[in-house]
């Protein structure tokens, strides 16, 4: 197991484990704790949208924009 987490945890503080639950990681407690919230807003949100149809992904361009926003943010 710990071999197949390896590389996604280095892009992720948050991964969900097949037939295991969830991962989440900071330099302190509290870091990880508030990754494990976002993941679970996270998940909430996706079950919700599947409710209502199909998934329409954001496309690649604008997930990477986002992504930048957000290391942006996390940097502060």
């Amino acid at each position: 197991m710990a071999d197949s987490i390896r590389e996604p945890i280095k892009l992720s503080n948050a991964i969900l484990l097949s037939h295991h639950g969830s991962l989440t990681v900071g330099k302190m407690l509290e870091e990880a704790l508030i990754a494990l919230e976002r993941m679970t807003h996270a998940v909430h949100t996706y079950f919700i949208i599947r409710t209502f149809g199909k998934v329409i992904p954001i496309p690649e361009a604008e997930m990477e924009r986002l992504q930048e926003i957000g290391h942006r943010v996390r940097s502060i």
